[in-house]
């Protein structure tokens, strides 16, 4: 009977864990996105999490409770960082993980002693009812923000929100200290109503940060329709400019063919072809206007950024096949070729940089556009602790977001970014799906 019952006891402790590991799998793999890594380092994480959380159970290993803590903290921490985010973001999933896992747990050891049931004789079944709880909390955390996009925030804002579950974590835990030494009914009722505004308190949080993150997005998105009406304003300006350009060449072409009308009257067969190769070498409207998809956004920035790159002297090479409207918003076509165009004009203005050139290629096929940019770069390739490419510069607040722009605008499509570089080329690779 005694065999039976540790048995029993093992399975369930084994159970348990699982239980743990999967929602914790739940979590993270709502909120983050998984990175490529080998299949076996995954395996050994996750079987380390769910063996620590069955010697937990079970308490084999005689450990203070802050410490039990702090392990359980590095564990959820570890198994983000598996995951694509910056660390900031990866430190407020955790915490907030953390903070609502240890607040079911007291939550369920408060009703214990509120209806006086021993805790050390129901230890197993209230593990159960906390693992039910907790499972029922993260998929509702998961169901009302899971259409959400949970971004990255400025370091400030990420550092300011984690006080709220890092808080929440330290109350609860000395709360539950503090009445565990002295117990009293009201102590334990007021003790409760605490943590279960904790609780809510959490959830609310979430929420916050999640409107954070719609904030800075609408900023940014104001930022790139203020991008979108200079280019505009250029394009019109280049319109404008090319108009009276065509209005004095239309003045001179009559002019010339005036004078062509004498001469061919005269019979003057070397003047007139001298004038006729003269005028064949003079600025096409080609050269004016290199892109003529008559899609606005593309062709507002492409030409606005083809001219500056022929006063820098930069050879700008275009091929563009694209149906005029496309599914995609124009400011995201302009926040993609924008900065993709500004830094190869950049990397060009390198005086290092000696064969300067630019080669755009954007082509329509089979409902997804491609879009590839390669430039000439020479020069240095700064990463952050994350892997992604920054700027070098120091002002890194107004150069820094080129990239993650376009990242984030080609993730708003599901789509594909690739870049390379090496020595002397700089290659850009994009496909957005389904436009």
């Amino acid at each position: 009977m005694g065999a039976l019952y540790y048995i029993e006891q093992l399975l369930f402790t084994i159970v348990m864990a699982l239980l743990s590991g999967y929602i914790i799998y739940i979590y993270v793999n709502t909120f983050l996105t998984s990175e490529s890594e080998t299949q076996n380092n995954s395996k050994v994480m996750w079987c380390s999490y769910v063996i620590w959380q069955a010697l937990a159970i079970l308490e084999a290993i005689n450990l203070p409770n802050y410490i039990t803590l702090i392990i359980n903290v590095l564990f959820v921490y570890i198994i983000c960082d598996r995951y694509k985010g910056k660390r900031f973001k990866k430190c407020f999933l955790t915490f907030i993980y953390i903070s609502i896992w240890l607040l079911t747990e007291l939550l369920i050891g408060y009703i214990f002693i509120a209806i006086n049931l021993n805790l050390s004789k129901f230890e197993l079944i209230g593990s159960l009812i906390s693992k039910l709880l907790l499972y029922s909390l993260v998929k509702v955390l998961c169901v009302i923000f899971r259409l959400e996009n949970i971004k990255t925030l400025p370091d400030f804002q990420s550092i300011v929100l984690l006080i709220i579950p890092v808080g929440s974590i330290f109350v609860s835990y000395n709360s539950f200290m503090i009445s565990g030494d002295g117990y009293q009914p009201g102590h334990v009722l007021r003790s409760f109503a605490s943590l279960v505004m904790l609780l809510i308190i959490n959830f609310v949080m979430f929420k916050v940060y999640i409107k954070l993150v719609e904030f800075y997005d609408f900023k940014n998105k104001a930022l790139a329709y203020k991008q979108q009406l200079e280019m505009y304003s250029k394009n019109m300006e280049e319109k404008n400019n090319f108009i009276k350009e065509f209005r004095k060449m239309r003045h001179d072409f009559k002019n010339q063919l005036i004078y062509l009308s004498e001469l061919c009257k005269d019979r003057n067969n070397s003047q007139l072809s001298s004038i006729i190769n003269a005028m064949l070498e003079k600025s096409s409207f080609d050269q004016i206007m290199i892109s003529q998809t008559d899609n606005p956004a593309i062709d507002s920035i492409v030409n606005f950024k083809y001219a500056l790159a022929n006063s820098n002297s930069i050879s700008f090479d275009y091929n563009c096949n694209v149906p005029v409207a496309l599914k995609c918003e124009d400011v995201d076509l302009c926040i993609i070729l924008g900065n993709l165009l500004d830094n190869a004009i950049e990397a060009n203005l390198n005086n290092a940089v000696i064969n300067k050139y630019i080669r755009l290629v954007i082509e329509y096929n089979n409902n997804n556009l491609i879009i590839s940019c390669n430039n000439s770069y020479k020069g240095q390739i700064k990463r952050n602790s994350d892997g992604k490419i920054t700027t070098i510069k120091e002002s890194a607040l107004i150069h820094g977001i080129g990239l993650e722009s376009i990242e984030s605008t080609v993730n708003k499509y599901h789509g594909f970014l690739d870049i390379y570089f090496d020595e002397s080329n700089f290659i850009v690779d994009i496909i957005l799906y389904n436009i």
